[in-house]
């Protein structure tokens, strides 16, 4: 048909234009397009995929520490642990729970992890709930740290052959710094009377600091940070914290249509509209931060 068109017309096949008017005896074009670039479409092939399979899928490893040595509880935690472990349970991954761990502790378990046969499972979750510092370190419940860098680490290829070529999935509920982005200072405006510093300190809590970014240094990983380098991530007592509460909404309403890092995004969003959806408290703004070397999309 576009062969014999463009024939009559004295025209390159591939090179057509919108018809927009019509009489009887004449075609009027008014804007060109590629016609084989259409043509082509029905051949294109789709971004690459992780093979998932069948479940189980993999483990997913949840520590969540929230009793630490002389200081308050992490009040919100248990919540977070409950909807993580819930959703990766739907999602067909075996779901291993750790709570309360010392720095010591943290990376034995992480080593006991990658210790394991992975060979049947297409890909691996770590997820892990506490304060942090600086120096990318997570603090166990004993205020001894281990290091994300070291973590990651033990899920190498070489320390961990079988999960080779496959996606290793991190997610990091701890600040990143010391800083905060109050949404009333952006507004130029102060604190409404009636709301104090104390309902602040009551319905949000802070992790304490996670500061100098961390990154892969070996493909297939993902770490997906709640806030960006040098702030602050924010945990309602009543609810759980920002970031993991809308990670598992996402990924639950839209697992089956997107792609993680899709998925991230929309994360990403929501977490940083919810100082603007309480207009009336003074909320600190924040964006998580995902990082990766992921070679292919991620649909879990």
């Amino acid at each position: 048909m576009f062969n014999s068109l463009a024939n009559k017309l004295g025209r390159s096949p591939s090179l057509l234009g919108y018809m927009t008017e019509r009489t009887s005896h004449t075609l009027i074009f008014r804007q060109t397009f590629d016609v084989a670039f259409f043509l082509n479409l029905t051949g294109a092939t789709e971004l690459d995929r992780y093979e998932m399979g069948e479940g189980p899928l993999g483990i997913c490893l949840v520590i969540n520490n929230y009793n630490f040595l002389g200081e308050d509880e992490r009040q919100g935690a248990k919540l977070d642990e409950e909807a993580i472990a819930c959703l990766f349970e739907e999602l067909h991954f075996i779901v291993v729970i750790r709570e309360n761990l010392g720095g010591l502790e943290i990376l034995k378990v992480a080593q006991e992890m990658a210790a394991k046969d992975h060979s049947n499972y297409a890909a691996f979750v770590f997820c892990i709930m506490s304060h942090g510092d600086k120096k990318d370190v997570i603090y166990g419940v004993d205020n001894r740290k281990a290091g994300m860098e070291d973590l990651m680490c033990e899920f190498t290829a070489t320390n961990c052959p079988t999960l080779e070529n496959k996606p290793k999935l991190f997610f990091i509920q701890a600040c990143r710094g010391q800083r905060r982005d109050p949404r009333m200072n952006r507004l130029l405006a102060s604190t409404s009377d009636n709301i104090t510093g104390d309902i602040i300190q009551i319905k949000q809590s802070a992790d304490a600091d996670l500061a100098n970014g961390v990154s892969a240094r070996e493909a297939d990983f993902l770490l997906a940070f709640a806030t960006v380098p040098g702030y602050k991530a924010w945990r309602s007592k009543q609810v759980g914290s920002w970031f993991i509460q809308e990670l598992v909404d996402v990924i639950r309403l839209c697992h089956r249509r997107h792609h993680l890092l899709d998925m991230l995004t929309e994360v990403n969003k929501r977490v940083a509209d919810i100082a603007n959806e309480y207009p009336a408290i003074d909320l600190s703004f924040q964006v998580p931060a995902p990082t990766h070397t992921l070679r292919a999309q991620v649909f879990l």
